[in-house]
């Protein structure tokens, strides 16, 4: 791998679309609509975005001498902690109007492990993301958070200390050979200890680190072969968002095809066919508010169901999109979202919703 010359950071419209993408196969999964069978792909699409955008990020001020430990922080509290913790709040008061003693003592740890950071930890030794008692969890989601925000503690220091002391050329070998072992053993672990395998941010960083393995692939590749590649990986998460189900092997090497088709996804994105339909108005607006989609809509899916006892049909589904997109327009303002940003936010949106950011550097 050489030296590519410089990538720009300036804003990318179509990955907030990519965002929409992510975040509608999540949803139309835990919704059950069709055809996103296996929908929760989403979160793997969202972990690449950010291993992208934060490496990105990182590589240019370590370079430029302008990173600081406290602002990266201080700039990842902002974007994700408020609002988090305010859904973590609401569910807390709804579940303990709701939930029976021995629900409510099982969500009251959740809630603690989740606000800070550590849901994924929790659920690996409580339940696994497809067990039936999945669905009674109104904060199951978070585990998600967690890795990413666990991803954000490590990756800082990681990246200074081999940009300074590895140096540039090598730095993307270091990140690869560091993917390879968390792809070898999320692999070996998917078969023998599969809730680690899922839940435990060690067994994804190699999804983070295929996104930040873009920064160092040469511009020509791009001009060249970025339309093919961008068709492949929008494609391709499409088929895997529709042929795998709650019954696959996961994560796994279905996680690294996921994973290999975001990064592709990422790479074909900026001219063509494909970076018109990401950076449509409508599918850039949706991304933008991702995040608050994300967060909002599985409280909303596990507090219905637990109220109508039933079978969701049709009109219930319906009913549950109306709901999570309504409550994302009231939800905590601010710019807020995972994969790091600047505080300018796509125009009209209204000023209540909790947003993405731009896909930009500061």
């Amino acid at each position: 791998m050489t030296e590519a010359q410089p990538r720009s950071l300036a804003y990318r419209p179509e990955l907030d679309g990519m965002r929409a993408l992510a975040v509608l196969a999540v949803i139309f999964y835990h919704f059950e609509i069709p055809p996103f069978r296996g929908g929760f792909i989403g979160v793997d699409i969202f972990f690449v975005i950010s291993g992208f955008l934060i490496s990105g990020i990182l590589r240019q001020q370590v370079e430029t001498g302008t990173f600081s430990f406290v602002q990266f922080y201080v700039r990842r509290f902002r974007r994700l902690i408020p609002a988090s913790i305010a859904v973590i709040a609401v569910t807390s008061l709804l579940a303990t109007l709701l939930f029976s003693p021995e629900m409510l003592a099982n969500h009251g740890k959740l809630s603690v492990m989740a606000a800070f950071s550590l849901a994924n930890r929790e659920l690996y030794f409580a339940s696994g993301y497809f067990d039936p008692s999945a669905a009674t969890k109104p904060l199951l989601h978070m585990w998600s958070l967690s890795v990413e925000e666990q991803f954000y503690f490590v990756w800082p220091a990681f990246m200074l200390l081999t940009l300074r002391f590895v140096g540039k050329k090598a730095t993307p070998w270091v990140i690869a050979a560091v993917s390879v072992v968390s792809l070898v053993f999320c692999v070996v672990s998917t078969q023998r200890l599969p809730q680690a395998a899922f839940y435990i941010t060690p067994y994804r960083i190699f999804e983070f680190g295929f996104g930040a393995l873009l920064l160092w692939l040469p511009l020509s590749l791009e001009r060249r072969f970025g339309q093919v590649t961008g068709l492949v990986g929008l494609v391709g998460l499409l088929v895997m968002a529709g042929v795998l189900s709650d019954a696959s092997t996961f994560p796994g090497w279905n996680a690294a095809v996921v994973a290999l088709f975001s990064a592709a996804l990422i790479h074909g994105s900026r001219t063509g066919l494909v970076h018109r339909l990401l950076s449509h108005r409508a599918t850039v607006r949706l991304g933008v508010l991702s995040y608050s989609l994300y967060l909002t809509h599985w409280p909303v899916y596990v507090f219905y169901r637990f109220i109508a006892l039933r079978e969701l049909g049709v009109a219930d589904k319906a009913l549950l999109l109306g709901l999570t997109a309504g409550r994302c327009t009231v939800g905590s303002s601010g710019p807020s979202g995972w994969g790091g940003g600047t505080t300018r936010t796509t125009g009209g949106v209204r000023p209540g919703c909790i947003r993405w950011p731009r896909c930009t550097p500061w």
